[in-house]
C-alpha cells in the first residue's frame, strides 16, 4: 500500500526528527533559543509526518499473515513506535508553553530516549513493509 509515495513517508519522518534533535541539541547545548524554537517546530512536523507513515503501516500491519514473524516483528515495531512518538508529544506538549519553546535539561534527556525508541524500532522493523508474504516464483 502507498505506492510511489512510500518512499517519501517512510524516509521524511526520521529525517524530521533527526534534524529536529540537531537544533534542538545546538539549543541546549549552545543556548541559542533560534535553535530550540526551531527544533520545536521540526518536531512537530515529524511528529506529524510520522503520524501519517503509522497510518500507512497498520495497514500493511493487517496485509502480512496473522501468526507469522513478519506479523510479530511488525507488531513490535509499531508498538515501540508508539510509545517513543508519545514521549515526543509529551516533551512537545511540555515545551510549548516555554518561552521560546525551550527544551530543558529533563525534556532533552526524555526527547533524546524518544529518538533513541524511534531508531531502535526503525532499525528493527525498517525492511518489515518492503517484505512481500506471498511465496516468490522464479521464472526459468
Amino acid at each position: 500500500m502507498g505506492g510511489e509515495l512510500r518512499p517519501v513517508l517512510v524516509a521524511t519522518p526520521p529525517g524530521l526528527l533527526l534534524l529536529a534533535a540537531l537544533f534542538d541539541t545546538a539549543g541546549f547545548i549552545g543556548g541559542w533559543p533560534f535553535f530550540g524554537a526551531v527544533g520545536f517546530w521540526v518536531l512537530a512536523a515529524g511528529a506529524a509526518a510520522s503520524a501519517v507513515a503509522s497510518l500507512l503501516g497498520l495497514a500493511d500491519l493487517f496485509a502480512l499473515p496473522v501468526r507469522s514473524a513478519a506479523r510479530r516483528s511488525a507488531t513490535t515495531y509499531g508498538l515501540v513506535h508508539i510509545w517513543s512518538l508519545g514521549l515526543l508529544a509529551l516533551v512537545w506538549l511540555a515545551r510549548a508553553g516555554t518561552e521560546h519553546h525551550r527544551v530543558g535539561a529533563g525534556k532533552f534527556l526524555v526527547e533524546l530516549l524518544g529518538f533513541a525508541g524511534i531508531g531502535v524500532a526503525r532499525w528493527h522493523g525498517s525492511p518489515v513493509p518492503w517484505r512481500d508474504p506471498r511465496p516468490s516464483r522464479s521464472r526459468s
